[in-house]
């Protein structure tokens, strides 16, 4: 019996999992500005390995990079919460659409707690892109995704081309020009 005791507090999963998230979002946000991250485009100068990515759609099938070789992708971390997530969503739609055809596929990884959110977030759009689940944010955090949104290009041989922190307008013609650059490579170039 615990009459006059206080009684431990009951925490939802739900309730537990935004916490986290908020507290995350939080850290990464002191991180990216104690270390000086720039926001914005980044080129590399040499393609870049991708780390491993396996995150499930909404019906349980596991996405890895792999299953994309021979195509551009666009892996994009976001969240439904984030403001500059759903500024950018309108060119990012665009984009997709227009080269989509042309290899182009965008993985959109959300760090949400739910398929829920995910709907909410994305809207009549969900089905546009391949949408992801990266609810425990093991993904975001092996990508180097130090806020959302983070999105990295990677060319059809699956290596890391250009990065993409916070809200970016996708119908910017460098970006524009370099993403085409990376759909006529042929995959047997260096």
């Amino acid at each position: 019996m615990t009459d006059g005791l206080l009684q431990p507090a009951r925490f939802s999963v739900v309730a537990m999992n935004r916490f986290i998230a908020v507290c995350t979002g939080i850290f990464l946000i002191w991180v990216s500005q104690a270390f000086a991250v720039p926001v914005g485009l980044h080129v590399y100068a040499a393609p870049q390995p991708a780390p491993v990515l396996e995150v499930a759609d909404r019906a349980n099938k596991v996405h890895r990079i792999e299953d994309y070789r021979g195509r551009v992708v666009v892996v994009n971390f976001w969240a439904s919460w984030c403001a500059p997530c759903k500024k950018e969503l309108p060119s990012l739609l665009a984009m997709n659409k227009t080269y989509s055809d042309a290899g182009l596929v965008v993985l959109a990884v959300s760090l949400d707690d739910s398929w829920e959110a995910v709907s909410a977030g994305l809207g009549q759009h969900e089905s546009a892109f391949v949408s992801l689940l990266d609810m425990k944010q093991d993904a975001s955090v092996r990508w180097g995704a130090i806020g959302v949104p983070t999105a990295f290009v990677l060319d059809k041989k699956g290596r890391i081309r250009l990065r993409i922190v916070g809200g970016y307008d996708w119908d910017d013609a460098d970006l524009r020009s370099r993403i085409e650059d990376l759909l006529e490579q042929d995959t047997k170039r260096p």
